[in-house]
Parts: C-alpha cells; structure tokens; sequence
C-alpha cells in the first residue's frame, strides 16, 4: 500500500509489484541508507506473501497472511540481521536461517528471506549464505538490502537479480523535510546526496564550531569545537571532515564542490593555501580511523590531533 512507503518510491514499488510475473530466487536492492530500502522491501515482501493481493499486486493488509506479517509473527518470513552484540553477520545466524528454510511453508508458496544490510556479512558467513543461493529450495526466494554492494562477494552478487533504488527529485526530498523541523535541513539533504531519511547527530552549536574550526583552523577554534564534543563517538565527525576533505580535493583540483555548496568563499581561500598531498594523506588516516571510531579511546584527544593535522594542510 502505497500510505507505507515514502513518496519517493512509487516507482520503484511498481517496478518490483511487476517482478512478481516472474520472480528471481535473490533479489539484490541496492540504495543508501536515506532511501528507506527496509520499508519498500517489506510492502513487497508482504505482497509476496498476501493470500488476497489487489489487482496491481499489491497486499490487502486484511488477510490472515497480511496480519501475521503485521505483527512479525509471519511462519514463512525471516529476517537475517545482525544479533545483539555483533559487528556482523555470523555463520550462526545463517545456520539458523539455514533451520527455517529447512521445512517446507505454511502459508503460501513462498519462504521469504530478508537480509539486512547484507554488506555485514564476514567472509563465513557469506559463504555459508553462498551456498545456499547457488542450491536453494524451490519455495525459497531471498531479498539482500546493501548500502555497498563493493562489500559483498561478486560470487553472491551475480547469483543476484539487481535493482537500484530511485534518489529523489530534490523538490520531492525537500518537500518530505518541510514539517520535520530540521535545522539547516537544505544542507544537510544535499550533505547526505539528496536522500531525504537523515539523523543530524551534532548540535546547532557543534556545528556552528565545526565549521569555524575547519573555514579557519587555529588552537583557540579546535579546543572550543573538542570541549563541545567531549565522550562523544567521533564517527558522525569523522564523516563530515572526510567529505570537506573530498571537496577541498575536489575544489582544489576541479574548482567543482559536492557537499559544501554554500561555501564556496571558504573554499576559494583555503584551496589558495591548501598543500593537496598533506590533504590526500589525512583523509587516508580518517578513513583508516573510522573504523576504530567506537573504540573506547579518549575521543577529545583523538579529534584534537586530528584537527591539528588539518590545521597543517595549509602551513607553507
């Protein structure tokens, strides 16, 4: 139905209602985390499984089908994800999957496996669900949700049938985020490329700071910035600085900015002082580090020496 899916989507839940005509045993969709790929798989997954679908294909919701899956209480659903505690998707838990397809359905013709962010997958258990895909049982139908289909083994994608998800209409996009109260929501749709389904993890204040300290580094500006920012997990800033690196990169080279659009003055100045090698270097040490961004390490320092890096990208 379409009230459970974002405005954005329409398209791509026709696309999908028509696959129904012939089905491909995996489905890989392929889409950011703001596109809100969970909710369209699951209005078509509840269309797989409806005893009553309307004439387009779509699920009635009325149905006993509709209404066990409601509920999360479907016989003929799982959802492969990461259990609690875990980095990503252990052997154990496609053994577990591996246990459901096991027995034959209850419902309908179809089981239905949904693999959530399935670039979580480690090297076991990417083989184990390898396995599976390359000899599945006839009732078996998989649904793979990826941010990062570089992450997946080529062995599992092209076992595959892929679809990309839509990016909206930036006047779509825009026209979602009117009633959502978000400060500077402008920026940070076109921050996180135009897909409208964001969380803004830093304050007004940090990043008012944030911005000062990277527009015009000094000792004075970091301290500020770090003491507003203290025991806090340095991913969410670590991102934001390896995407003003990118486009300082991408000024410095090209005169073309993609994040940072309403900073192109900032970017004039900085691009004249700018040494691009140091800048090349520290966004390889951030993209190394944010991997070990949630380690219990002291976050303030960590970002201190980082800022302080940044301030010698542009030290003559």
């Amino acid at each position: 139905m379409l009230d459970k899916i974002y405005p954005w989507q329409t398209g791509d839940y026709d696309y999908l209602l028509k696959l129904k005509q012939r089905l491909p045993h995996a489905l890989l969709i392929d889409g950011a985390k703001g596109l809100g790929g969970i909710n369209i798989a699951n209005a078509f997954i509840q269309s797989l499984l409806c005893e009553n679908p309307d004439l387009d294909g779509s699920y009635c919701e009325i149905c006993s089908s509709c209404c066990l899956y409601s509920i999360n209480s479907h016989p003929d659903y799982y959802c492969l994800n990461l259990e609690e505690d875990e980095k990503s998707i252990t052997i154990s838990s496609v053994r577990k999957m591996t246990e459901f397809l096991a027995v034959s359905t209850h419902l309908g013709h179809h089981k239905v496996v949904l693999v959530e962010d399935a670039n979580l997958l480690n090297i076991n258990s990417s083989n184990a669900l390898l396995k599976i895909l390359e000899e599945p049982p006839s009732y078996a139908l998989f649904i793979l949700l990826s941010d990062n289909v570089g992450k997946l083994l080529p062995t599992i994608v092209s076992r595959c049938q892929k679809y990309k998800l839509s990016v909206p209409d930036t006047n779509v996009a825009k026209a979602y985020l009117t009633d959502k109260n978000i400060a500077n929501s402008e920026f940070w749709l076109t921050y996180n490329n135009n897909c409208p389904l964001f969380n803004v993890e830093i304050t007004e204040e940090q990043f008012d700071l944030l911005i000062k300290v990277l527009s015009k580094p000094s000792v004075d500006k970091i301290y500020s910035f770090t003491n507003s920012i203290e025991n806090k997990n340095n991913a969410i800033i670590f991102e934001f600085i390896i995407k003003w690196l990118s486009d300082l990169i991408s000024y410095k080279l090209t005169g073309i900015l993609k994040y940072f659009l309403n900073y192109e003055d900032t970017f004039i100045d900085l691009a004249a002082k700018e040494n691009i090698i140091k800048t090349f270097y520290l966004q390889d040490k951030l993209n190394f580090l944010l991997e070990w961004a949630s380690h219990s390490l002291n976050h303030k320092l960590q970002m201190e020496n980082i800022l302080f890096q940044y301030q010698q990208v542009f030290v003559k």
